[in-house]
């Protein structure tokens, strides 16, 4: 009896090695028979279509593609296949050029004050903390006679002090010390501006909203002696840097605008 069960076994195995080295045939073909060569070759769907490309080639194919998706762009070196007949070449679309130039350009010129010398130092700071990339905003000295939104000259500093936390009592917006020429200090300046008719408006806007300023506030322009102050610039500021910019609260008066050439 244990003979015929060893006998089976060998005909179970030779059966099995023949089966998996393709004894057989089509009539009972091994495992993995159409992965094997001529039938993978045969398997194969337009060949004739695959192109090697070089790293310029493809990465030109990728930007292509991925400017427009819609369209898979054929290889220049690939033939028309018949099923699909070759087209007529047409012009790239403007809309699926890149433009680093134009994105480049788009840059603005931004600049806040004139400002004095404590509230570029102040400004300066507040920017910084508020993520502004300060590198790219410079102060520019303003050698030209400015205006400035004034109250003044007070009897004494203590007078000056007094009427200054009255006002900030009022949320009147903070003022700046005014110490020099004798003629104007001890004074307070509310606002600093590059024209008259711009130092009117700012006057204009502040008496009306805070009636103890209105019979004490003026317009002076500043005297010799006195420094006209200093813009902050962002000379090319982008598109995101002009937004956080023009948005930004300043802690001194005024606010970021486009540049004025002068």
């Amino acid at each position: 009896m244990l003979r015929y069960v060893v006998a089976g076994l060998l005909v179970l195995n030779l059966l099995f090695l023949g089966w998996t080295r393709g004894w057989f045939g089509d009539a009972w073909p091994p495992p993995g028979y159409d992965q094997r060569e001529p039938e993978r070759v045969a398997a194969q769907i337009h060949p004739e279509r695959i192109v090697a490309l070089n790293a310029a080639a493809a990465k030109a194919a990728t930007t292509a593609t991925t400017a427009n998706p819609a369209r898979v762009p054929d290889s220049p070196a690939s033939p028309a296949s018949p099923a699909s007949p070759a087209s007529p070449a047409s012009p790239a679309s403007p809309a699926s050029l890149p433009a680093p130039t134009a994105a480049a350009a788009d840059t603005q010129c931004l600049e806040a004050g004139p400002f004095s010398e404590s509230q570029v130092v102040t400004v300066s700071r507040a920017l910084g903390s508020g993520g502004v990339d300060t590198n790219a905003v410079t102060v520019v000295p303003v050698n030209a006679p400015t205006w400035m939104v004034f109250a003044g000259r007070f009897a004494s500093k203590d007078a000056r002090r007094t009427r200054q936390l009255a006002w900030q009592r009022q949320n009147v917006p903070a003022t700046e010390l005014l110490e020099a020429p004798p003629a104007l200090a001890p004074g307070l300046v509310f606002s600093r501006h590059m024209s008259r008719d711009e130092a009117n408006r700012a006057l204009n806007v502040l008496s009306q909203r805070y009636n103890a300023v209105a019979t004490v506030a003026r317009v002076v322009q500043t005297p010799n002696g006195v420094p006209a102050g200093a813009l902050l610039r962002a000379a090319n500021a982008d598109a995101v840097q002009a937004k956080r910019l023009r948005e930004f609260k300043l802690p001194a008066p005024g606010q970021f605008v486009s540049c004025v050439t002068r």
